[in-house]
């Protein structure tokens, strides 16, 4: 039974992703199929490379031993690597919908993508938790973390939508020019 409340909870992470993805990102989505812009990369793109990479390369410091650096360059490497994929996906979406504005590209980077992707696919299973934990026969309000982000997750993806609709109010601005007359 476990098993299955388990592998429930997953298909139910998956789909709710799914959902709140395509609510926050279609309208990003169908302005790049509309514009299909060439990939541009930016200098304020990599800057916010940078920042996400520094700010799991200090969290995986806090959290791991001190004395075994080879666990803490794995779990450095671990991190890096959805943080690159995702920050690659957001620079090819944001340059095929003609967004160059670094402020547009900014929240994009910190706020949007990352809520509508990890922000939404940790919801099911930090509600679920919660529900666990009110349920059970030692309800307390020890795990304040998972609190604090059953109420910081919702709000993040819900300020994420009219973050995403400034973005793209954005994209006529960058819109491909015709070459200059001869």
């Amino acid at each position: 039974m476990g098993i299955l409340l388990a592998l429930l909870l997953v298909v139910l992470s998956v789909v709710c992703t799914y959902l709140i993805a395509v609510w926050i990102l279609g309208p990003l989505d169908q302005a790049g199929k509309a514009n299909r812009g060439k990939t541009q990369y930016r200098i304020i793109d990599f800057f916010c490379l940078i920042v996400e990479l520094q700010i799991a390369i200090a969290v995986v410091s806090l959290f791991s031993p001190p004395d075994r650096p080879s666990l803490r360059a794995i779990a450095a490497s671990v991190c890096a690597v959805p943080i690159i994929a995702l920050w690659l996906t957001g620079v090819r979406t944001l340059s095929s919908a003609g967004i160059l504005d670094p402020r547009r590209r900014t929240v994009f980077n910190w706020v949007v993508l990352p809520m509508a992707s990890v922000g939404a696919l940790a919801l099911v299973p930090v509600w679920g938790g919660l529900v666990t934990v009110w349920l059970s026969d030692t309800y307390s309000t020890e795990p304040i973390g998972l609190w604090i982000a059953a109420i910081l997750l919702p709000l993040g993806v819900l300020v994420s939508k009219p973050l995403s609709d400034w973005i793209v109010a954005g994209a006529g601005s960058a819109a491909p020019q015709s070459p200059p007359p001869k």
